[in-house]
């Protein structure tokens, strides 16, 4: 079983394209260019997201992304009897398993399953999608 690299999680999670979703707002990535084959072990994503409890489209909630934030999200999305993952797809919660198994070549995380990991990062819980 191989761990998973900080190269695993921006090229699985940020590279799929998370932040496509009108709900985030990237001010800057470090760490990081594409191509994504020279990623930093500290690399992150800062920002604003829509504050899930606040006014539709305010972007009032700062945000900071690291590989140890979607490791910490993986593991909560890889166990779906964890209250936190309650509202995490089945696919999400199988790739989550998966790349955090070591098989991080043969997951398929899509920018859907990727906003996942980062809502769970980032808010505790999926609360868009």
């Amino acid at each position: 079983m191989e761990s998973v690299t900080p190269q695993d999680t921006y090229a699985h999670i940020v590279g799929a394209f998370a932040f496509a979703h009108s709900w985030w707002d990237v001010d800057s990535v470090e760490g990081a260019v594409h191509p994504i084959d020279d990623v930093a072990d500290d690399w992150k994503v800062s920002g604003f997201a829509d504050d899930p409890y606040g006014e539709e489209g305010a972007f009032e909630y700062a945000f900071e992304l690291t590989h140890a934030d979607v490791m910490r999200a993986l593991r909560i999305c890889a166990d779906k009897d964890q209250r936190q993952a309650k509202y995490v797809s089945e696919l999400c919660s199988k790739e989550s398993l998966r790349m955090l198994l070591g098989n991080a070549d043969g997951c398929d995380f899509d920018a859907k399953r990727a906003d996942e990991v980062v809502q769970v990062a980032v808010f505790g819980k999926v609360h868009y999608g």
